[in-house]
């Protein structure tokens, strides 16, 4: 609407440059111009856009929203115009896509819209375990979380799932995982080059515990009077051409005057990877560094720098647990000792959406849902008094399938009873089609 120009309303022209044969014909044609602009022109004007209401003024764009099936909500008349072009549309996936204009168009940015789904793992159990699709925890132990995220635009309802642990929040997969470094937990071993050109010494260290919590050996590296960027390489490795990813974690202390340090890593000098500022100085953090092997490469060099310069002399951090892999996310660590390590998937799903997890942090846990009927609207009520709910309920019963159970989740009170009372509107809308309150009404 605010993008279309406007455009003056035709102005009659043919009739007014026509001849006129006398004054009596010359005063029939101003009579007619007055009274058409005075009595005709606006219904002209309605009339010229029956074909497209959507750009006709307030009283044409309600009486085809009335004509469309849908309960008047008053507002600005730009809401009105979008409400009505969507009610106008056709498409397979129409209802849940028009109940969301709907909402946005009466109720904006105060509206949630979600769609029930049932576990297939319990289906004889439906409806009892109804739930909306977003962050479901499968389990909690100590210092260990599963977490199943679903995607609200999703068909299949298999969601990402996710631990939360000293890692902090690790995706979980269902293919296994490499970890092509040998000693990834001990940094100060002989399989880790030492003293690399001279720049850096290296040892271990129990000044700090180590980001696991203790399973895990911490090692110190301490720029010399002649510091380079690069402070640990592992050789002899054989990694194949394509995307792959380095991480460790870094400690690095307080009282150092460097305001940033950032992490990055190489492959035989060749294939450059980006690089990670160190988010927070004075705690272990995981940085991690993406490149794009061009052929197989056989060496990667870890690379610090602080405040993006070569880390002067003296300057010492703390290092563990790291990391290469292919992809460009670093996933769970995988302790290695001797060899490369590929580590088992993390879970396992079966046909019926049962998920077993091999860490056995979690019970088995049913994954994959199947899309219900219903819909969950999240209204706050007070917006309109409660009125709302019956323009919704009057809207939704010509718009969405009649087998759609609507639940409207009181998310406050009413602030007053209405024309004709709060507990009296929530009880008609029953009425006009299957309805759930859930809240509380005071």
């Amino acid at each position: 609407m605010s993008d279309l120009i406007p455009i003056d309303a035709p102005s009659l022209q043919p009739l007014q440059q026509s001849f006129d044969y006398d004054q009596l014909e010359s005063e029939l044609k101003a009579v007619f111009l007055n009274v058409f602009e005075s009595m005709i022109r606006d219904r002209e004007r309605n009339l010229n856009l029956y074909g497209m209401p959507h750009l006709g003024d307030d009283d044409l764009i309600q009486r085809a929203l009335k004509n469309a099936g849908l309960s008047i909500i008053r507002r600005d008349a730009t809401r009105q115009s979008f409400l009505l072009k969507a009610a106008l549309a056709r498409n397979p996936r129409r209802g849940m896509i028009f109940l969301r204009a709907y909402l946005q168009s009466a109720w904006p940015n105060v509206w949630m819209c979600e769609p029930l789904w049932h576990p297939i793992a319990t289906a004889d159990n439906y409806p009892n375990e109804l739930t909306p699709l977003g962050t479901k925890t499968l389990a909690q132990n100590a210092g260990s979380v599963i977490t199943a995220v679903y995607d609200p635009e999703s068909q299949d309802g298999i969601p990402t799932v996710y631990r939360t642990d000293w890692q902090g929040q690790q995706q979980l997969y269902t293919t296994p995982r490499t970890n092509s470094l040998k000693q990834s937990r001990n940094l100060a071993n002989a399989a880790w080059v030492q003293n690399v050109g001279g720049f850096w010494t290296s040892a271990a260290s129990t000044t700090i515990p180590a980001p696991d919590g203790g399973s895990a050996n911490v090692t110190k590296f301490t720029a010399t009077a002649t510091p380079n960027g690069l402070f640990a390489r592992q050789t002899g490795l054989a990694l194949p051409a394509g995307q792959r990813t380095t991480s460790v974690f870094v400690f690095v202390p307080l009282g150092q005057n460097v305001s940033s340090v950032t992490f990055s890593s190489d492959y035989d000098d060749t294939d450059t990877g980006g690089s990670q500022t160190v988010a927070t100085i004075g705690a272990w953090v995981r940085v991690s560094s993406t490149a794009v092997l061009s052929a197989a490469r056989s060496q990667v060099d870890f690379n610090i720098r602080t405040d993006g310069a070569t880390p002067q002399s003296g300057f010492y951090f703390y290092a563990s647990c790291a990391q290469e892999e292919p992809g460009s996310v670093p996933t769970s660590q995988i302790a290695t000792g001797a060899s490369a390590v590929t580590a088992p998937p993390d879970y396992t799903m079966d046909a019926n959406g049962l998920a077993t997890f091999a860490a056995g942090d979690a019970p088995p846990s049913a994954l994959t849902h199947f899309r219900t009927g219903r819909v969950r609207v999240t209204l706050p009520v007070t917006t309109d008094n409660g009125l709302g709910l019956l323009e919704i309920a009057k809207a939704f019963r010509s718009t969405l399938a009649p087998r759609l159970l609507l639940e409207l989740r009181l998310s406050t009170v009413f602030e007053n009873i209405g024309n004709t009372g709060g507990l009296a509107l929530a009880n008609g809308a029953t009425a006009v089609m299957p309805f759930m309150a859930i809240g509380t009404l005071s």
